[in-house]
């Protein structure tokens, strides 16, 4: 996250809500791990991979915006990953 110095405030903001809700998934599968069924641990594994995806063009095209789809689904994530 070298890059996010460079950002403008805006997408900064965005980055660090992103950051939040990765640790946030993090933690939840740390604290679920081997009481999930493999499928719901599959399932935030993937959605980690899509926050990193989200976090690199975000990072690397500063013109980017995310579509409401994608802020539909982060806010999904952010309440499901408690």
């Amino acid at each position: 996250m070298d890059n996010i110095n460079k950002l403008p405030e805006e997408r900064k903001a965005v980055l660090e809500k992103i950051w939040r809700l990765h640790q946030r998934v993090q933690g939840w599968i740390s604290i679920n791990a081997g009481q999930q069924d493999p499928n719901t641990m599959n399932v935030a594994q993937a959605v980690l991979r899509e926050l990193e995806e989200y976090t690199v063009t975000i990072s690397n095209n500063h013109e980017y915006r995310l579509t409401a789809q994608d802020l539909k689904s982060i806010n999904r994530y952010w309440k499901a990953y408690q």
